[in-house]
């Protein structure tokens, strides 16, 4: 119950965040157990446990990288507008 609480310190994404970044380690374990034990799905499970996670991880990667881009290219526009209304342009 407390998990749904959003009064605590962490917000809403970040408890997902957290969940689906968990899912590779967990992900892993479970194949491992699979492979150990030959049934087949349980490893299965494991696999699709570590692709989920890789996939959410490759995507908040690329997100972060596209918007730090994003962010690099305002930065230039506004310190050349800022240079042109200084005249240094």
């Amino acid at each position: 119950m407390g998990w749904n609480d959003n009064k605590g310190y962490l917000t809403r994404g970040e408890k997902r965040q957290m969940q689906s970044a968990l899912l590779i380690p967990v992900g892993l374990f479970i194949a491992v157990i699979g492979f150990s034990v030959g049934v087949a799905w349980v490893w299965g499970f494991g696999l699709v446990c570590l692709l989920v996670g890789g996939l959410n991880a490759y995507s908040t990667i690329k997100k972060r990288g596209a918007a730090k881009q994003i962010a690099q290219q305002e930065a230039e526009i506004r310190a050349h507008q800022l240079r042109q209304a200084r005249g240094e342009a």
